[in-house]
């Protein structure tokens, strides 16, 4: 059972924390889910779509933050959704550090409104008409996933 922290226990956790914007890339793709979750499918995000591109400077594939499932026989990632688009890569990442625990480092996700400013033209109109195709708010819920290097 989980339990809330106090403001103290926050502000003392806070003012622990460092955020660090890395040069190390994320690569990103947008979700499409149905907000009945009975209506969405099991589709495979194929790793040979991941695998860096050209000018990627991390010589590995990419794995996403976040609790999704790998499938090793298929190479891919099982993901509940409608649909989804690969956007590609944003130059950066980030991750926290804590003062005084050691090497404890963890990446986090880019927050929406980031991604959506890093996105280059040709990004932003791609992305405009596949939400387009799924406008009902009513009904549709999107998702970002960022994946980021294995290393």
């Amino acid at each position: 059972m989980d339990i809330e922290a106090t403001e103290k226990e926050f502000k003392e956790i806070k003012s622990k924390l460092k955020l660090i914007r890395t040069q190390q890339p994320s690569y990103i793709v947008l979700l499409v889910s149905h907000k009945t979750p009975e209506k969405n499918d099991i589709v495979r995000l194929n790793c040979k779509n991941l695998i860096p591109a050209n000018g990627y400077p991390f010589n590995t594939k990419v794995v996403p933050i976040g609790g999704y499932v790998y499938d090793g026989i298929h190479d891919c990632y099982i993901i509940n959704c409608i649909d989804y688009m690969t956007l590609g890569f944003m130059p950066f990442s980030y991750k926290l550090k804590m003062e005084n625990v050691g090497f404890w480092t963890v990446q986090i996700p880019v927050p929406e409104n980031l991604v959506k400013k890093n996105l280059d033209n040709k990004q932003k109109f791609e992305l405009d008409n596949f939400k387009s195709v799924y406008e009902d708010s009513e009904i549709f819920d999107f998702h970002f996933i960022q994946f980021v290097s294995a290393n």
